[in-house]
Formats: C-alpha cells, sequence, structure tokens
C-alpha cells in the first residue's frame, strides 16, 4: 500500500527494548515516499530484525539533517544477535542538507551480539548536495552487511564499511566503483 509522509521524523520504527530483541517483524508491498525538512529515515529496525520484501521508497530531505531509507541497528542493549533479509527492496534519498546520509545502513556498535543485513535484488540510489552520501554502509565490527544481485549507486561511496563493519558482495553492480575500506567480493564461478 502506498504511503505518503511530510513533516515527520520516521515512517516506521520497529524497536525492541532491553531484555527481549524483536525478531521476524515483516513489511510487504509498500510503498513510502516521504518529504522531510527534519532528520528522515524511512524504516528503522532498533534492537529488532525480521524481514523485508517487495518494497519501494523515495526520501526527500530538504532541511539541513541526515536523511535515510532503512537502518538496521543493534544497541548495546541488544541480549541475542539478529538478522534483517530484504528481498526486491528499491530505495532513492535524496538529501539537500549537509548530514552524512545512507540508503541501507547496518550499525552495531558496543553490542555483545552480531547484527546482519541480508540484501538480495536490492537497488539503492542516493543524492546530496553537501552531505555524504552511502548507498550501502556497515559500521563496527559486530556490524555485517551481506548483498547478492544488488545495485548500490551512491553519491559519495557506493559501499561503504567505517569502523570494521563486515561486507560480502555478489554479483552486484557498483554503479560508480566507489568503495571505503575493506569490502570482500565473492566471486560466482
Amino acid at each position: 500500500f502506498p504511503v505518503t509522509i511530510s513533516g515527520i521524523a520516521t515512517a516506521f520504527r520497529v524497536s525492541g527494548q532491553a531484555g527481549s530483541v524483536l525478531t521476524n517483524v515483516k513489511f510487504r508491498n509498500i510503498q513510502v515516499d516521504m518529504s522531510v525538512t527534519c532528520p528522515a529515515a524511512t524504516i528503522v529496525y532498533d534492537d529488532a530484525g525480521g524481514v523485508m520484501r517487495d518494497c519501494h521508497m523515495n526520501i526527500t530531505q530538504n532541511g539541513a539533517f541526515a536523511a535515510g531509507a532503512i537502518l538496521f541497528r543493534l544497541n548495546n542493549t541488544a541480549e541475542a544477535p539478529d538478522n534483517l533479509y530484504l528481498f526486491n527492496v528499491v530505495c532513492n534519498v535524496y538529501n539537500g542538507g549537509d548530514a552524512a546520509s545512507y540508503v541501507f545502513y547496518s550499525y552495531d556498535n558496543n553490542s555483545s551480539q552480531d547484527g546482519s543485513m541480508y540484501l538480495y535484488n536490492c537497488s539503492g540510489s542516493i543524492t546530496t548536495t553537501g552531505g555524504t552520501g552511502y548507498a550501502a554502509i556497515c559500521s563496527y565490527d559486530d556490524a555485517y552487511l551481506y548483498a547478492e544481485n544488488c545495485v548500490f549507486n551512491g553519491s559519495d561511496y557506493d559501499v561503504a564499511s567505517t569502523n570494521s563493519g563486515n561486507i560480502q558482495l555478489r554479483n552486484c553492480t557498483l554503479v560508480n566503483n566507489t568503495t571505503l575500506s575493506t569490502i570482500t567480493y565473492v566471486v560466482i564461478s
């Protein structure tokens, strides 16, 4: 179903709490068109995991803030590892501000558990006018991002690993061939 949002920071937030990491939270066949002037994230999984399938998101942020499509984040309160699986998800992000922004972000800082984002047949494109634009980013050594048959188009980086994030790509297209740090490429033989 289509959802149009303006003036709100997050379209959907799935949030676990201390003592319970949520699993198997699903989004399917949704379209989100978001236009804001505040910090924006379309879908945020905090200490939660699940599946997204056949979704389309367009985010326009015209303020001086960050913008993002999908954030998967395990915080230091996560008591269990979690995974987020994305199938056929298409996201376009435009940020007219000066803050760093992203399309797909796997983040796990100070957690004793691992968080893994899996992308299959997904596409992410980001355009920024001032801040750094990442089509896919993975941060910290407990965070993992695996992508297969995906297309990444970043205004600054198609794919980036920061603070020892773990990224593995298989049969993916990097439109600008721009990466940051160590990326593992799996060759199909």
